[in-house]
């Protein structure tokens, strides 16, 4: 019964650092301003070279799941 509070503690630790992960962004928008003027590309080899749109960049996702946008708060 004392390895279940142990392993509860040990997934959710995993889920924290795998959910704090895809929140943080490769994109190179320079500021939060910039980045809610979509003006910025995915342009790394590994990133998807698509223009987010308002509502994407808002949900933290680019097209087909294929980049993490950067959640920046309103300005």
């Amino acid at each position: 019964m004392t390895k279940f509070p142990q392993a509860l503690c040990f997934l959710l630790l995993i889920i924290f650092f795998v959910s704090d992960d895809m929140i943080t962004t490769k994109v190179n928008a320079k500021t939060c301003r910039e980045f809610k003027a979509n003006s910025f590309r995915c342009d790394s080899q590994d990133e998807c070279v698509v223009i987010c749109t308002h509502v994407q960049a808002e949900g933290g996702v680019c097209k087909n799941n294929s980049c993490w946008c950067k959640l920046c708060e309103k300005i």
